[in-house]
């Protein structure tokens, strides 16, 4: 009588494809509290989705960081003190990481900017018009804003035309 070999069944992991931008607000109104609020939400996204590439930017009124991570650096963002320290002023805008990446030719499929929604360098009028055509040129099919569910509350907060509000929770 001949046995036959048990032969395990190959384990597949399939290899991560999806390119994300991550942008984080880090004008005056980003506090450190906020800014590690932002990271945890982040690493829970990356545990999730394991991106092939993330860029990141910090950007106040101009872009003032730019890094890209390969898997497996994209698992897990390291806690506030473990990314450079934000170099923000004290005024907001919003297109200037959609512009350096049109204009560096980064194309990304997804967006996820952390911010408080209170432009001050940019009027929403000029967001709204430049906002739409710089996405497109990415090649982003969605952006998200990821934003504190306190602002809710507050009002006055702008309202993006291109992608959605997702209201965050710190988490615990």
């Amino acid at each position: 009588m001949s046995v036959t070999p048990i032969i395990p069944y190959p384990i597949y992991r399939r290899k991560p494809t999806v390119k994300i931008s991550v942008i984080f607000d880090t004008s005056g109104s980003i506090d450190a509290n906020l800014l590690g609020m932002f990271v945890d939400t982040l690493n829970d996204v990356m545990r999730t989705v394991e991106p092939a590439e993330v860029w990141l930017f910090h950007c106040d009124f101009q872009v003032t960081f730019v890094k890209h991570y390969e898997y497996p650096e994209t698992k897990l963002l390291e806690s506030p003190r473990g990314i450079p320290r934000p170099r923000g002023g004290r005024t907001t805008a919003f297109t200037p990481p959609f512009r350096y990446m049109a204009e560096h030719n980064i194309k990304v499929k997804n967006i996820l900017y952390f911010t408080d929604l209170y432009p001050t360098q940019e009027t929403p009028a000029d967001i709204e018009a430049a906002l739409p055509r710089l996405v497109s040129q990415i090649g982003a099919r969605k952006v998200l804003w990821l934003v504190p569910s306190h602002i809710k509350a507050l009002g006055g907060y702008w309202k993006p035309n291109v992608g959605r509000i997702i209201w965050i929770e710190p988490l615990v």
